[in-house]
């Protein structure tokens, strides 16, 4: 399986919610298409979501600012730290699977090579369970509950459509 599992979106609205909580956290902003929307400067202002809207977030499935499976060069990293450290940035929480963590990695330890304080924090979410370290990655379950779903009511559709 491959996608962005039903809970990035709550995900997202729970990060927004807490980050608001933070008296060192001015700003929330997303980047669309994950890194790549750092590389393209294509980045949305989340602070302004109210309440009402955070709620409608937390119970979309998907993902609303977009996924990426595109791999980050070297180059890239540093292009990417460059525009964390041109926008002031110094948090970056990155939702995803083991290649999100995998870069999460690579770009924490590029930041401690160039002694830029920003902090990386990698939020697993993975719909074929397949992190290092953990036993059940939020996203699994509701994936293998569809993927279930799938396979009970599958038969019984075809015995539907005999009957009409």
């Amino acid at each position: 399986m491959r996608g962005p599992t039903s809970v990035i979106n709550s995900t997202l609205a729970g990060i927004i919610t807490i980050a608001r909580q933070q008296i060192q956290v001015e700003r929330v902003y997303g980047l669309v298409h994950g890194l790549e929307g750092a590389l393209r400067g294509e980045v949305i202002d989340l602070s302004h979501l109210n309440h009402e809207e955070l709620e409608k977030l937390r119970y979309t499935p998907a993902a609303i600012l977009g996924g990426s499976r595109y791999p980050l060069t070297d180059e890239d990293i540093h292009k990417v730290i460059r525009f964390f450290k041109d926008n002031d940035c110094y948090y970056f929480l990155f939702i995803g699977g083991n290649g999100t963590m995998d870069t999460c990695l690579r770009l924490q330890n590029m930041c401690q090579q160039k002694n830029m304080p920003l902090e990386v924090v990698g939020v697993p979410k993975t719909i074929d369970n397949d992190l290092e370290v953990t036993d059940h990655a939020p996203g699994y379950g509701s994936a293998a509950l569809t993927q279930e779903f799938v396979e009970w009511i599958t038969p019984l559709v075809g015995e539907i459509m005999t009957v009409l």
